[in-house]
């Protein structure tokens, strides 16, 4: 019987390689929690207020959510799942809110499929709207649109950066 002896850079090798997978496994636990957080908080908002808006990336653990009230705009930051900060300001975007841009953000050069995401939800009468956009977050938030409710919400993505 032959003994072998493992050298220590194999052995350093091993832990690395062990130390690499329980931290890809750790992350993809944090993102789906952040995910599933995320799309509660969707519901709730759109249950409460009638919309919501989110900005989100594919393998973030991190989400930044908002919603409309009459008279307010309540924005959630999300990290691994957890609320971070609730902040309200006066906005003056309301709930009331007409849903005509997308053909113009298509037509804007500002979808991307980088994995950054604007998710808009809103009810009107009883149904329930979802919609989502693969945008290029810096281009869509540097343009002018001709929708009023396209620019009021660039407005506010820029002023509560929202999209950071």
């Amino acid at each position: 019987m032959t003994v072998r002896i493992i050298k220590p850079e194999i052995k350093i090798i091993a832990v690395i390689l062990l130390i690499t997978i329980e931290s890809c496994s750790t992350l993809k636990q944090s993102i789906r929690k952040n995910h599933k957080a995320t799309s509660n908080q969707i519901e709730k908002l759109v249950l409460q207020n009638g919309n919501a808006f989110c900005i989100s990336a594919t393998n973030s653990t991190a989400t930044t959510l908002w919603s409309y009230s009459d008279d307010k705009i309540i924005i959630y930051r999300l990290l691994n799942g957890k609320l971070v900060k609730e902040e309200s300001h006066s906005a003056l975007y309301t709930k009331e809110f007409t849903y005509d841009f997308e053909d113009e953000l298509f037509e804007s050069g500002c979808i991307e499929l980088d994995g950054v995401g604007l998710h808009i939800k809103f009810k009107t009468d009883s149904i329930i709207e979802t919609h989502d956009f693969p945008i290029n977050t810096k281009c869509f938030t540097q343009r002018k649109y001709n929708s009023i409710p396209l620019n009021n919400l660039v407005s506010d993505i820029n002023t509560f950066k929202l999209g950071q």
